[in-house]
């Protein structure tokens, strides 16, 4: 269960304008398990597929130095976004206004970024991995935690079928609401 705040991550179902182009969303951290290192050759084949799509990330380049250094090399400056550490309310909007919510981390011992992106109604793919599963349920797609080439083929097949996709965004905005828990009823529970 989580005690997500869930009006921050109501969905509004935000999509980027037709001005702005369409991307994926990954609210993390700097740590290595976060597993940003998989973005890069998931978004290189995406592009290489003829998808225009970005990726943000709630991270600053100060952050992850190689990283950086590996967008500037892959030729991705334009397409990687260092958004910075975000408020409540900024994770919230990038998450709302993803196409595809990404979650390649190899190790999530809380999962508040699972139930925040099922609380913002998003499409969500995750790494295949049994703490992933237990909280995404049949909500998202699931992806080999050290393949590009699997993610990109996930996240794909989310923008190649909008049905489908909003479908996900829906059953994970469904599952968040039969889940979700106040603090204040997880701290009845834990007494």
């Amino acid at each position: 269960a989580s005690a997500v705040a869930q009006g921050a991550y109501a969905s509004n179902d935000s999509v980027p304008t037709a001005n702005e182009r369409p991307y994926l969303a990954y609210i993390t951290s700097a740590y290595p398990h976060k597993n940003h290192q998989v973005l890069l050759p998931m978004l290189s084949a995406l592009v290489s597929r003829g998808y225009d799509i970005g990726c943000k990330l709630s991270l600053g380049a100060e952050q992850v130095p190689q990283f950086a250094d590996e967008v500037r090399r892959l030729g991705l400056e334009g397409r990687v976004e260092f958004c910075g550490q975000l408020s409540i309310a900024g994770a919230a909007e990038l998450t709302r206004g993803a196409s595809v919510v990404v979650i390649p981390s190899k190790l999530e011992s809380f999962g508040i970024i699972y139930y925040e992106a099922m609380a913002a109604g998003r499409p969500i793919v995750a790494t295949d991995a049994s703490f992933s599963r237990e909280a995404l349920g049949d909500t998202a797609l699931y992806a080999d935690g050290d393949s590009g080439d699997a993610w990109a083929g996930r996240v794909a097949k989310l923008l190649d079928d909008a049905q489908f996709a909003r479908g996900l965004g829906e059953r994970a905005r469904n599952r968040f609401e039969r889940e979700h828990l106040a603090w204040s009823d997880i701290a009845s529970a834990y007494l």
